[in-house]
């Protein structure tokens, strides 16, 4: 019988909190953060995380383009270099966790899974997609 600590590292929470590590970690940009994406020259069409999980036009468009969607890293794009991710897939079903807020309306939010190469990260549905 596998003990606590064995049975919780392949646990559902487990790969969700996995998932929030490396998001955390590569701090992709939010929407509200398109002007630091044109001012470092990228031109290319921008939606939401939202967009291409739900099917909304915005993202539909540029699909039917033949373009695939891409991640920014903040860290990345401050500096410089390359920071895009591509995004392979995006969860069927999103994921309500709290916020570790005690007080006040925001104590839960919704994540959606999203699959790179470097892993599957859990992201807020605001996140910028920059189509490429």
């Amino acid at each position: 019988m596998p003990t606590s600590q064995a049975a919780f590292a392949s646990s559902p929470l487990a790969r969700i909190n996995a998932a929030r590590r490396l998001a955390a970690t590569l701090c992709p940009l939010c929407m509200d953060a398109e002007q630091e994406v044109r001012a470092a020259g990228y031109k290319q069409p921008i939606s939401s995380l939202e967009a291409y999980e739900k099917g909304l036009e915005a993202a539909v468009a540029q699909i039917d383009d033949d373009r695939e969607p891409y991640l920014v890293m903040r860290e990345a794009l401050t500096a410089g270099m390359w920071p895009f991710i591509e995004v392979w897939d995006v969860g069927l079903a999103r994921v309500t966790v709290g916020t570790g807020k005690r007080i006040g309306a925001s104590r839960t939010r919704e994540l959606v899974q999203v699959s790179t190469k470097g892993g599957d990260l859990m992201l807020p549905p605001d996140t910028l997609l920059v189509w490429r």
